[in-house]
């Protein structure tokens, strides 16, 4: 089974995963990402960030980036 890697990038640092996970498909590695960037998000907001920029850089196991999830999230005062 393919493995892949997600990386993120956020505003102020980058996290190499060099671990990895399994999937069976890209597809399911996109799941993943998409799952992980609403975990962020949602975890960022109730932080009190109100500007949030990140992405997930998804690698398969030769180094290939196979997508990457961008982010943006704000919060706006009335």
């Amino acid at each position: 089974m393919p493995r892949y890697f997600f990386h993120l990038q956020s505003q102020d640092s980058f996290t190499r995963d060099d671990t990895g996970l399994e999937m069976a498909t890209v597809d399911r590695a996109r799941d993943h990402a998409s799952d992980a960037a609403g975990g962020i998000l949602t975890s960022d907001f109730r932080a009190g960030r109100t500007d949030i920029r990140f992405e997930i850089q998804v690698e398969d196991g030769r180094e290939h980036r196979v997508m990457t999830l961008k982010v943006t999230g704000t919060v706006a005062a009335p």
